[in-house]
């Protein structure tokens, strides 16, 4: 699975250490550069999917280990990290997220 599959879960599962969280994870092999605007609707467009399935209650239909009042996280794992002038994107996705209770964490390469 990856970005590219927007009507995909990648990853979902209850982290070891964080047993009242449910992440789901998207997986971001693009690369950034002249298909950034695009490369950003189409986790936009990801993303929106996320929450439908979070809203929608197919996160417990799928996921029947979930506790109703888990936490729900949304991780992006990039290959290649996005440059410093579209991180204002993930600045208004996490209020976004935040409004529907859901937060957003960004795993970068170091």
């Amino acid at each position: 699975m990856s970005v590219e599959n927007i009507n995909k879960i990648d990853f979902m599962g209850i982290p070891e250490n964080e047993p009242d969280v449910v992440s789901l994870a998207i997986s971001d092999h693009l690369a950034w550069g002249s298909t950034t605007n695009e490369h950003l609707y189409k986790l936009q467009e990801k993303i929106n999917s996320y929450i439908r399935f979070i809203e929608g209650g197919e996160i417990k239909s799928n996921f029947p280990g979930v506790h109703k009042d888990a936490k729900k996280r949304i991780e992006i794992y990039f290959k290649n990290n996005p440059p410093d002038e579209v991180m204002f994107f993930f600045d208004e996705v996490e209020k976004v997220l935040a409004e529907v209770g859901v937060s957003l964490r960004l795993k970068l390469n170091d």
